[in-house]
């Protein structure tokens, strides 16, 4: 264990979570609805962080690395379909703080988050 109380385990699932989320942020904004995520904020989405693990999170590693891999690259084919201009587009969609809500915004932030979990386990792996 390590990150608290969350495995390796838990947060590669944690990551396959986020990157489904992702997906669906980006069609809510271009729709033009706010992202169903934002129902589920809270500091730091505790809570979200939570169910997301409970439910990407096999017991199987083969079949835990075959989902990262999967939701990563439904993630990546979905976001190529995006026309350029929408990535920064502003929605008029605002965060609980009054954020402007983007495409770009969304991304950004799971870029953020995968570098500093990928920190997290290479320094758990020293």
């Amino acid at each position: 264990m390590f990150l608290g109380t969350w495995s390796i385990k838990d947060l590669l699932a944690h990551l396959v979570g986020w990157d489904y989320t992702n997906i669906d942020a980006v069609n809510d904004i271009r729709a033009g609805k706010p992202p169903r995520v934002i129902e589920h904020w809270d500091p730091g989405w505790v809570k979200y962080n939570a169910e997301l693990v409970r439910r990407y999170k096999p017991d199987n590693w083969v079949e835990l690395l075959e989902a990262i891999r999967q939701s990563h690259q439904a993630l990546i084919e979905r976001v190529e379909t995006v026309p350029a201009e929408d990535i920064e587009k502003d929605f008029g969609l605002r965060s609980p703080n009054g954020t402007n809500v983007t495409i770009e915004w969304f991304l950004q932030f799971e870029i953020e988050d995968e570098g500093r979990h990928y920190q997290q386990i290479q320094d758990w792996l020293k």
